[in-house]
């Protein structure tokens, strides 16, 4: 998919690349599914709202990301401001902010200088706040996809988890069959003295934020080639999510490269999760600061006329540059403090919630944990489940949020 470099904006060239038909660095032609990938995208791409995040927003969000133990209400913030848009950033700035905090230095030669977002609700038919992510980088002066996207939604629940797309009619990794669980190292010693190996899903480690059932160890990742030939099972202390992320992300594989394969290529998806770690922490606080802290936005200077590419005369497309409007001094502080402010006061639509078995015994089931509990030995609507052997508790149907932003009705498909 080979473009015009020269000083065009990004995401021209990446709506430029929707109508290749051959990739220039596999060599290989787009059969029709492949084609028909690409030309969802440049319809999406086209209706989006394109904005360009500058150079200190860039730094700013990252530092925002770290802030682990607020994504959990700030992930609430994480939505759309726009059913479609486009954001674009320059990479090697926050791979730079990146190498700094964790004291290393990544050769920028190997990496993309650009990355573009493509955001879009899952289902534009429905008030479901729950979005796509579609990444594309630049590789050789050529313009590919990235290996895998993003599913998230902000009121991801027990009763309605994001399980995958519905756009593009594809799950989570981790529900594919075969796809290989990721492998950990647990850095503390256990009580035999020796480093404790275990797995966990694609979706968990992709976050970066993981937690360990015990709340005492700290899980780190397993550089790629380490022998994990025998992995040690850990007991009673599963690997879990953080709160943030249960029931509201998955990790789909791109759709080109799913159609460029014939199927999810589970492998090389695993490969892009390891080199992705941390980067759904950085697009949800991205959002979050989106709607939440002080901008400005101004209209960029770009070319106008058209452009021949092939056989299509294409526009040139306007966009915005956007920064965060934060005091110089203690920048980190005041944006948490702002955030938490706009998160705790930010309204919830109104909505039904039907009765439902809670776990009611804190601290032993993993977070994230997916259980269609057969209650016994009820007593008072308190009973143990006979799948996962965890005291539940009978939770009545009841309504929350408020109606005067919205109210959301759910229906029920109910099967045998």
């Amino acid at each position: 998919m080979k473009t015009d470099t020269s000083k065009t904006p990004f995401m021209d060239r990446v709506h430029a690349a929707t109508f290749a038909k051959k990739s220039a660095v596999f060599h290989k032609l787009f059969d029709n599914k492949m084609i028909t990938v690409l030309a969802k995208q440049r319809a999406q791409l086209r209706r989006a709202e394109k904005w360009v995040v500058d150079d200190e927003a860039v730094k700013t969000i990252y530092q925002l990301s770290l802030q682990r133990d607020r994504l959990d209400s700030w992930a609430f913030l994480a939505r759309l401001p726009y059913e479609v848009m486009w954001v674009e950033m320059n990479l090697h700035i926050k791979i730079k902010e990146m190498d700094k905090v964790h004291s290393r230095h990544t050769p920028l030669n190997e990496c993309s200088p650009v990355v573009g977002y493509l955001f879009y609700k899952d289902d534009p038919n429905n008030d479901s706040p729950r979005w796509v992510c579609n990444q594309f980088y630049e590789y050789k002066d050529d313009i590919l996809p990235g290996v895998i996207g993003y599913v998230f939604d902000p009121e991801g629940s027990d009763y309605d988890p994001v399980r995958g797309s519905a756009y593009w009619h594809t799950p989570t990794l981790s529900l594919i069959p075969g796809c290989p669980k990721m492998p950990l190292k647990i850095g503390t010693m256990d009580s035999i003295g020796f480093d404790v190996t275990t797995t966990c899903d694609p979706e968990i480690l992709a976050t970066g934020d993981l937690g360990f059932g015990d709340g005492e160890r700290s899980p780190i990742i397993i550089p790629k080639g380490s022998d994990l030939s025998k992995p040690v099972t850990v007991e009673n202390n599963m690997i879990h999510s953080a709160s943030w992320i249960d029931n509201r992300f998955a990790v789909i594989g791109d759709p080109f490269w799913r159609a460029f394969y014939g199927k999810v290529n589970t492998q090389a998806a695993v490969e892009a999760t390891y080199e992705e770690v941390g980067h759904i922490r950085f697009i949800i606080a991205m959002l979050a600061s989106f709607n939440s802290l002080p901008r400005e936005v101004k209209q960029a200077v770009t070319r106008t006329g058209k452009r021949t590419v092939g056989a299509n005369i294409l526009p040139y497309f306007q966009h915005r540059t956007i920064t965060l409007k934060v005091p110089n001094e203690n920048r980190v502080m005041w944006m948490r403090a702002h955030m938490d402010r706009h998160a705790r006061n930010a309204p919830r639509p109104y909505h039904p919630v039907r009765g439902h078995w809670r776990i009611i015994e804190l601290g032993k089931a993993p977070r994230g944990h997916i259980c269609r509990h057969q209650p016994t030995m009820v007593e008072s609507g308190v009973g143990m489940c006979e799948k996962c052997q965890l005291m539940i508790r009978w939770i009545k149907d009841h309504t929350r949020g408020t109606p005067e932003i919205g109210m959301v009705d759910h229906t029920y498909k109910v099967t045998t």
